[in-house]
């Protein structure tokens, strides 16, 4: 029969390997994998302190096993749901959407595919203004003018990415020209009487 340490050597074998799996099915930033290394320095350490013998042969056993149990793990990881969430995901795609659902985050998940109007220059970072209300927002492929016509085509982290499109505008108040400042505007248009020398 296995003797005391003997056995807690192929005890912690058998947990290093098990926390080593596990590791890849539930992602545990690292910790799983701490304690399957832990583990299998423990299995040889009371391989040792067992006889010369038994440490070599722990040794051994863990430099043959650790890789063999890596190489099925590895190869059945793809057929789970992570791991098929995970491989289905190309390069560049967003993130799944894990934003509160209250009601502003809804009003804003809902503009995806809108068409509006950029109310400020986007470098890349500006507003926009869809449904008559304005929006932060960032431009991608370039800086876009005020007054150009956007479309919503990605919401990452609530912040939504535009693009400048010739779609129509979804509607026609977005038509309107965007907000001028009135140091913008000719003098004759604010209604100021002209300032020139009234005694010339």
């Amino acid at each position: 029969m296995m003797d005391g340490p003997l056995f807690w050597s192929f005890v912690l074998l058998a947990a290093g390997l098990l926390l080593m799996i596990v590791e890849f099915f539930v992602p545990s930033g690292g910790f799983l994998a701490i304690a399957s290394g832990l583990a299998m320095i423990g299995c040889i350490i009371v391989g040792f302190s067992v006889s010369p013998r038994w440490g070599m042969i722990m040794v051994v056993v863990v430099v043959t096993l650790v890789p063999i149990a890596l190489g099925i793990t590895v190869r059945l990881w793809p057929r789970t749901p992570m791991g098929r969430s995970i491989m289905a995901r190309q390069p560049g795609d967003p993130l799944p959407d894990v934003l509160p659902d209250d009601e502003y985050h809804r009003k804003i998940k809902s503009l995806q595919g809108r068409v509006g109007m950029a109310d400020s220059d986007m470098l890349p970072n500006g507003t926009i203004k869809i449904d008559g209300e304005r929006y932060d927002a960032i431009s991608s492929g370039g800086a876009i003018d005020r007054g150009q016509r956007i479309e919503v085509f990605r919401i990452e982290s609530g912040k939504l990415h535009v693009r400048v499109t010739t779609r129509a505008i979804d509607a026609d108040r977005d038509h309107a020209e965007p907000t001028v400042s009135p140091l913008d505007q000719p003098i004759e248009q604010l209604g100021i009487d002209s300032l020139e020398d009234p005694l010339a």
